[in-house]
């Protein structure tokens, strides 16, 4: 198969509702295909495989996965701004080294905005509707420890009824050097 064939067959499949403007970014994998191989093209040197199926479906699978995260990516980045009201914690601007955030009153997550749980779920409920079970756990399971890594305990799990992650702990997030975030001092209304 070709690229644009693939990449028809992605398309039979993703909503219908989806912005040309997204979409037609969403497209544009930066490579080609080459047998069951996905090639980027290289910006400075040689093209490389970035993914190997064994099989056309893998191949399809793969190639609609990506599309689904360039969908889910753009689309947050469309609704950030709203996205950021449900957070306890926004970050600002940096002065010296550290960030300084705005906190709402009013929130759903009582934690720092965190822009990738949002493009998280929506790609994962893209997902759903073409890719294996086993593949979607392997990814909910990849992005836990994604949303996971600067908090000292298990902060985000993902709920499969509400098919999203929800906060199970109150714990908060650390800097590279243990450091509690927001720091003391760093937090304006």
């Amino acid at each position: 198969m070709t690229l644009d064939q693939y990449l028809t067959w992605v398309l039979e499949r993703v909503p219908k509702d989806i912005p040309d403007e997204i979409m037609k970014k969403s497209l544009d994998l930066g490579g080609y295909v080459s047998g069951l191989q996905f090639w980027m093209y290289g910006e400075r040197g040689p093209d490389y495989v970035v993914f190997t199926a064994s099989d056309e479906n893998e191949l399809k699978c793969w190639m609609y996965s990506q599309v689904c995260k360039n969908i889910a990516l753009q689309t947050e980045l469309r609704h950030r701004e709203e996205e950021e009201k449900l957070w306890r914690y926004v970050q600002t601007r940096a002065e010296e080294g550290h960030w300084l955030y705005r906190e709402n009153k009013d929130y759903i997550y009582n934690a720092i905005h965190d822009s990738r749980k949002y493009w998280m779920e929506y790609h994962l409920s893209l997902l759903k509707k073409v890719i294996p079970e086993e593949e979607i756990n392997h990814k909910i399971a990849e992005y836990e420890v994604l949303l996971n890594k600067w908090f000292m305990e298990k902060h985000w799990s993902f709920d499969r009824e509400q098919f999203r992650f929800v906060e199970i702990s109150d714990s908060r997030e650390h800097d590279t050097y243990g450091i509690e975030e927001p720091r003391e001092g760093s937090v304006f209304g």
